[in-house]
């Protein structure tokens, strides 16, 4: 199974976005509040469609595994 995401690419360049600016820094002890950095980068994620992204994913993968079965 190989993932298209032509159809979620502007959602999946803004969520790596966001992951490259959070992660480092959480990686590196560089915030006071790891808790509520987290939280924000949940929200910043939620904003940003990473649930649009998931779902694309399932979707993808449940036509893939149905194909499977069908043979």
């Amino acid at each position: 199974f190989v993932f298209d995401d032509a159809s979620v690419k502007p959602y999946e360049d803004a969520v790596i976005s966001i992951l490259n600016d959070y992660v480092p820094m959480l990686e590196l002890g560089l915030v006071d509040d790891v808790d509520a950095t987290i939280d924000a980068m949940k929200t910043a994620l939620d904003s940003a469609g990473i649930q649009d992204i998931i779902d694309e994913m399932n979707r993808q993968g449940a036509e893939y595994a149905a194909s499977k079965q069908a043979n």
